[in-house]
């Protein structure tokens, strides 16, 4: 029920801060060339798994979001008996919460594969998950446990 729910809402598809960004080195208050935005984890589910020959296995996925866009190229990797897919993962700059995704072969050969069902699952930071898990509505959900551990957040 709740517990279940809440781990969802943690860990799968849940909207990262939007002004997060990763400094790298030493900079003055005017330089932002040295700015890099942090890089989060998505995995791509594809059913029917890309098992024949002929099937492409490299797709290019444009995904727009309330925050950003961007458009990468993806490998699916592992396939997986149980869930009958193949699964790929990137990882990219943060879109908030996803409203459009669009999937295409990169090559242009001429393949039958129909794509039947298409998951993207946007993964938090350490930072994101550090903030729900302190926050008193989630805390009271966690199993005893977990709240006496400690979290080290780099």
């Amino acid at each position: 029920g709740i517990r279940k729910d809440f781990l969802k809402r943690c860990f799968i598809k849940h909207k990262t801060k939007a002004s997060a960004f990763k400094k790298k080195g030493k900079q003055s208050k005017t330089d932002t060339s040295q700015v890099q935005p942090i890089k989060i984890k998505y995995v791509i589910q594809i059913k029917p798994p890309l098992i024949h020959l002929d099937d492409p296995k490299e797709f290019i996925l444009d995904v727009a979001g309330s925050q950003d866009r961007w458009s990468s190229k993806v490998k699916f990797t592992q396939n997986s008996a149980e869930t009958q897919s193949s699964i790929g993962q990137i990882e990219q700059s943060n879109v908030g919460r996803i409203q459009n995704l669009r999937i295409l072969p990169s090559e242009n050969n001429e393949t039958k594969y129909n794509i039947d069902n298409l998951v993207v699952t946007q993964y938090l930071d350490a930072n994101e998950i550090y903030r729900l898990l302190k926050s008193p509505q989630f805390y009271a959900l966690l199993p005893p446990e977990c709240r006496s551990c400690s979290i080290k957040v780099s």
